[in-house]
């Protein structure tokens, strides 16, 4: 989804004010020329479409998989990230490296994924479901609001009993696996809090 945070009054975005303001017919140029590209396409096919909320739904000729996309204004952009409903002026208060950090880390993992059929995510998590004292640590971490002394002994333990399964073939192009790991750390710890 493209998110439309704010109209130019600085109140949430609503498609109405996009249309007073005049941004909605650009926008809905935009609409109309990705779907025409979609249109013109041999593997993908328009299933559903709602033109005047600009929102299409799409489905791959050789999958069963569908997208989904479109524009979001304003507090409906909580909604759909969050899953709750709130003003999109508390997405100011968030800390935006850490939504950002997670997005990054979803993608390289996801990769990983499809590539190996494991990461460092799935890894984790199995090794949290069996060790004790692996538990113990990650809810410390938690319970810190993921403070820097914590997350170290946790990678440290982890690099100390649990080096070779954290394969290098897991780790996304120009990082080093102490970095990765404390990534995957802090997002999982942020996911749990």
């Amino acid at each position: 989804y493209i998110g439309v945070l704010f109209d130019k009054s600085d109140n949430p975005a609503t498609v109405e004010s996009d249309k007073t303001h005049g941004f909605y017919s650009s926008s809905k140029q935009g609409f109309e020329y990705l779907q025409n590209l979609i249109k013109q396409s041999s593997t993908i096919k328009i299933i559903n479409k709602d033109a005047e909320n600009l929102q299409m739904e799409l489905k791959l000729n050789y999958s069963n998989l569908k997208i989904k996309i479109g524009a979001l204004y304003g507090n409906d952009i909580t909604l759909k990230l969050f899953r709750k409903s709130f003003p999109v002026s508390d997405l100011l208060l968030l800390r935006y490296d850490d939504i950002w950090l997670s997005q990054l880390i979803t993608i390289d993992e996801r990769a990983m994924l499809l590539k190996h059929r494991k990461n460092f995510t799935t890894t984790f998590l199995g090794l949290l479901n069996r060790d004790r004292d692996l538990r113990i640590k990650f809810n410390a971490i938690i319970n810190s609001e993921c403070g820097e002394n914590e997350l170290n002994v946790i990678v440290n333990y982890l690099l100390d009993k649990y080096d070779s399964i954290f394969e290098s073939i897991m780790i996304p192009n120009k990082k080093d696996k102490v970095a990765h790991l404390a990534d995957i750390i802090q997002f999982l710890c942020a996911c749990d809090s």
